[in-house]
């Protein structure tokens, strides 16, 4: 993943740690580093802290978090976990029960990979025990439901929270917020050896912003989520936010080693339901103001397969160099009827007043009508995903052009530029706008079939076998023939002379 925009600022909150601890911090040039310690059992809070303190300054001396722990030789019962953020970019290592949590766009999940970097909007918990999948539960709604509170002001609630509902004593020692204040806006781009992903998102003239974005990639997999919420400020907020947990919980649990194809629309179609019922659990409790739903666009690639679910009037597009860009989802709206029954012509319908009506969104009804597609990528085609703040306020010619894309432009640059032109051109009034662009297998050959991989495999030991009974042919025959002797005259009698 490229990297994010240097860390400005960034709150802690060690404030009432559960059980004896050591919490110690610095701040660099370029970054923070965080070490804490708990004290091990029958030992002393003092010792947590010298720990902590020990800790912090190898890291200050450039050290990583794993070399900082050698070198201090932990006991086993050690519970200490360790982070360093530099440039945006998490390293993070831990002994004993010790462990990381990252909250991203209303997910949390316990942290595997100690290498990342951070998006503005991200959290990380630091844990001295694992909590439980029903714990995770609990932190990612109170996490939810306070999204726009500071660390200082949320680490209380967390604590309380989870002290009433965590039977295993799973507790937050330190909460970070990564929330650079000068980027409003989630710009963020990652560029592997099997696709390029784009995500960008804007408020728009709007006060509150209702999107909610996420993206993961790893190995031959990727999923990017866009959700936009209605029904209230703080409802349709919840709401996307809610959906894009749901999603990253179903990478984490089903999606991040690749999926049978053949086991990809049930299993898909369930995850759709299971997010509109947690949309309808989360979003309408009694006290919330409005009605939270919630329309999403899925994208999910595994090698050249492509998944695609969408509910809503978010929408997916692709462009290839022969047919140009096409629209793959259908809007679940009254107008897109009225298109299909040619009353209203696609242009008449473009910032048409009636785009809100929608027939379902998440978290609307108990059960919903899933849209599911599924595609094979070609090398170098483009996929687009996005709310209806993009496709109502920019208009397709600004964008749906022959020569807009092309694979010598920075892709990401051109995402930000549409998504730009698209809040500014709400004419005093724009919508929250979020998009991106996903290119499959960028520097990588289309993957051929087995059968071409093993036809090919065929015929290259064919050929090496001809050519090894060639070379031994001619070797024999140039032996034969060095050891056959020289033709010798031979004397022909003359005949007798007649008496």
């Amino acid at each position: 993943m490229s990297a994010c925009p240097p860390l400005s600022f960034a709150t802690i909150a060690p404030d009432e740690l559960p059980e004896p601890a050591g919490y110690s911090s610095c701040r660099t040039d370029s970054g923070l580093c965080i070490a804490v310690a708990v004290a091990r059992p029958g030992g002393s809070p003092e010792e947590a802290e010298d720990l902590g303190r020990r800790l912090i300054e190898l890291l200050g001396q450039g050290l990583s978090p794993d070399a900082a722990l050698i070198s201090c030789s932990l006991r086993e019962e050690d519970n200490v976990i360790v982070t360093s953020i530099r440039e945006g970019l998490l390293l993070w290592a831990q002994s004993g029960r010790a462990c990381i949590c990252g909250y991203r766009a209303g997910g949390c999940r316990i942290l595997a990979r100690q290498r990342q970097y951070l998006l503005a909007g991200d959290r990380l918990i630091l844990m001295a025990q694992r909590p439980s999948s029903d714990e995770l539960s609990t932190l990612t709604a109170a996490l939810a439901e306070h999204a726009d509170a500071p660390a200082s002001g949320l680490m209380p609630t967390l604590l309380e929270t989870m002290r009433e509902q965590s039977p295993t004593g799973a507790a937050p020692y330190v909460l970070i917020d990564y929330r650079p204040q000068s980027t409003p806006s989630l710009d963020a781009g990652n560029r592997g050896a099997h696709r390029e992903v784009y995500v960008s998102s804007v408020c728009g003239d709007r006060e509150d912003q209702q999107d909610c974005c996420s993206y993961c990639c790893e190995g031959e997999s990727a999923m990017v989520v866009i959700a936009d919420g209605a029904g209230g400020h703080a409802a349709g907020a919840l709401a996307s936010r809610v959906a894009v947990d749901s999603a990253l919980c179903f990478w984490n649990r089903s999606l991040r080693k690749g999926l049978r194809p053949d086991q990809a629309e049930q299993l898909l179609t369930a995850f759709m339901q299971d997010t509109n019922r947690a949309v309808c659990r989360y979003a309408r409790e009694q006290g919330r103001e409005g009605n939270g739903r919630a329309a999403m666009v899925f994208y999910y690639q595994h090698r050249r397969d492509v998944y695609i679910l969408h509910i809503g009037d978010c929408r997916a597009y692709t462009w290839t160099s022969e047919d140009g860009w096409t629209r793959l989802t259908d809007d679940d709206s009254e107008l897109e009827l009225m298109v299909k029954a040619g009353e209203l012509s696609p242009e008449e319908a473009w910032r048409h007043p009636g785009q809100n009506r929608l027939l379902q969104a998440l978290g609307a009804e108990s059960d919903i009508e899933v849209h599911y597609r599924h595609l094979t990528a070609h090398y170098h085609q483009v996929f687009l995903l996005c709310c209806d703040g993009f496709w109502n306020q920019l208009h397709p010619s600004r964008w749906q052009q022959e020569e807009t894309y092309g694979f010598a432009v920075d892709t990401g640059q051109l995402l930000r530029d549409w998504v730009r032109a698209a809040a500014e051109s709400g004419e005093g009034y724009s919508d929250n706008v979020t998009a991106a662009l996903i290119v499959p297998e960028v520097d990588t050959m289309p993957n051929n079939p087995l059968w071409q991989k093993v036809a090919f495999i065929l015929l290259t030991l064919l050929a090496i076998a001809l050519g090894t009974w060639y070379a031994w042919t001619q070797g024999i025959g140039s032996a034969v023939s060095e050891e056959t002797p020289a033709e010798q005259k031979t004397e022909v009698p003359e005949p007798a002379d007649a008496e």
